[in-house]
């Protein structure tokens, strides 16, 4: 087994690992823990903060993922490239502070200061936050291309999560006050940074001298034209799954976006699946498009499509089933949320049928059109939030991510199809849609609920729901299973 497949399994297991101390965390506790005014400002703090780092980066993490091959060298430390990102990202970090210090931050407060005075109250917790979330971000994609793909993962996934559930601990035993429980997680975030930095400086070695004699005019020129481009599609992906937080936070206030912040993150639990697949295929068909092998792109295309859709299919029955029995494990504030995690969850479940288109276009030589359906679907979202929160207040966001993200994946998907002829759709993902369609009906009408203990209900009715899909599914299952022992 080569380096590149023990890195995926092992990113992966930590990945499954810190999704389920993730959910123990924001599906459990918080909501126990916490009014829906506060959870909902722990989640637009990260929201603004991961925007805003994404633009303060540079679109720099693309540069270092397309040209530090051209810089690898233990021997002369790889050029001075940790020294060109600390310079980039340091003048990124620092333009959007001069932003934020010119009126970025007045305006944070004027759409805010009615229906959030929490939000504006904390702030100055942004700037530290998205120092945190760039400087690990830039060093951990150096660090994947060190052939270490897992310690950042681990730190991220599973180390800050943990620390959290610590935190969390702390605070309903009374030792923390709600400000100092904000202040603690914000530099719990910056645990993966510090760790990272430590690692790369200790165990590969690296250092920060510069070696300007090594960039020429025409190496310069390519980082700039990728770095461009990397600031579109990078931040309208960041800006994309959390843009509607900030919106829903400033048109109907902080208590509203706790209870959507909480349904979305049950929603996006069917995309879980996709993270290890999306690894795996990016490799294939990076590799195919060397190659020219347009059969393997093509099968790639149409069996990621498949196993994702099944996988997400399952996750979407189960929670669709389920939301009477979801609405019993929150706090019944939250009871408003559960239309939203049927909407989310069937906008990700499209994404799930795409395939890996993304992958496909981005690894093309029209990856510049990708970067243009990001920005596209970006700017939807928000015209969309617009238009749909004050008519539907939570449940428009949700309308506008699902419409949003529907118009684009076709947009994508006919693209694919006029330049290459391919796309993932057959008869088989038509029947997998059939069978996880009657299966989700037939386990939705029975009685509710069907025992005193909606735990009994949950585990029969989901039960039945697996019974059928594994039933109807059976080919496709064996199929999968041949694939995965190869």
């Amino acid at each position: 087994m080569g380096i590149i497949e023990k890195q995926t399994i092992k990113g992966s297991f930590w990945s499954f690992v810190g999704a389920f101390i993730a959910f123990l965390n924001v599906t459990i506790i918080m909501p126990r823990l916490f009014s829906t005014e506060q959870v909902g400002l722990v989640n637009v703090l990260v929201a603004i903060a991961t925007i805003s780092a994404q633009f303060a980066s540079l679109g720099f993490d693309a540069v270092t993922t397309r040209m530090f091959p051209y810089f690898r060298s233990e021997k002369n430390h790889h050029h001075g490239y940790p020294f060109i990102i600390f310079l980039v990202t340091s003048c990124g970090f620092l333009l959007w502070l001069f932003i934020m210090l010119m009126g970025g931050n007045d305006l944070l407060i004027a759409q805010n200061s009615d229906k959030s005075p929490l939000l504006v109250d904390n702030l100055n917790y942004v700037i530290p936050l998205v120092l945190f979330l760039m400087a690990f971000n830039s060093l951990d994609v150096l660090y994947r291309l060190l052939y270490n793909a897992v310690i950042g993962t681990f730190l991220k996934e599973v180390v800050v999560r943990l620390l959290n559930l610590v935190l969390l601990a702390t605070y309903f035993f009374g030792v923390l006050s709600f400000d100092l429980f904000i202040f603690l997680y914000v530099a719990i975030l910056g645990v993966p940074f510090v760790g990272l930095l430590y690692l790369l400086v200790t165990k590969e070695k690296i250092r920060f001298k510069p070696d300007f004699r090594f960039l020429t005019p025409r190496l310069k020129k390519e980082m700039f034209y990728v770095s461009f481009f990397g600031i579109v599609s990078g931040f309208s992906g960041i800006a994309i799954v959390n843009i509607d937080k900030y919106m829903v936070t400033s048109f109907l206030g902080l208590e509203q976006n706790g209870i959507y912040s909480i349904a979305f993150y049950f929603g996006t639990m069917v995309l879980l699946p996709a993270r290890a697949l999306k690894k795996i295929g990016a490799s294939v068909i990076s590799d195919a498009w060397r190659n020219n092998d347009l059969t393997l792109i093509e099968t790639t295309y149409r069996k990621s499509a498949l196993y994702q859709f099944l996988m997400g299919g399952v996750l979407f029955g189960g929670m669709a089933i389920n939301l009477d029995n979801i609405a019993k494990i929150l706090p019944p504030t939250y009871a408003t949320g559960m239309t939203v995690i049927a909407i989310i969850g069937f906008s990700n479940l499209l994404e799930m049928v795409s395939g890996q288109g993304a992958v496909l276009l981005a690894n093309s030589i029209y990856y510049k059109v990708q970067a243009f359906f990001q920005l596209l679907l970006m700017v939807l979202v928000v015209v969309t939030n617009i238009l749909f929160i004050p008519l539907w207040g939570i449940e428009g966001a949700a309308i506008a991510t699902l419409f949003s993200n529907a118009v684009v994946l076709l947009l994508r998907a006919l693209f694919i199809y006029f330049k290459w002829q391919i796309q993932p759709l057959d008869l088989s993902i038509v029947g997998l849609a059939l069978t996880t369609a009657v299966a989700i009906y037939i386990a939705k009408i029975l009685p509710y609920p069907v025992s005193d203990y909606w735990i009994v209900d949950m585990i029969f009715r989901s039960t039945l729901f697996l019974l059928i899909m594994g039933i109807g599914n059976h080919k496709i299952l064996l199929e999968w299973w041949k694939t995965y022992r190869k």
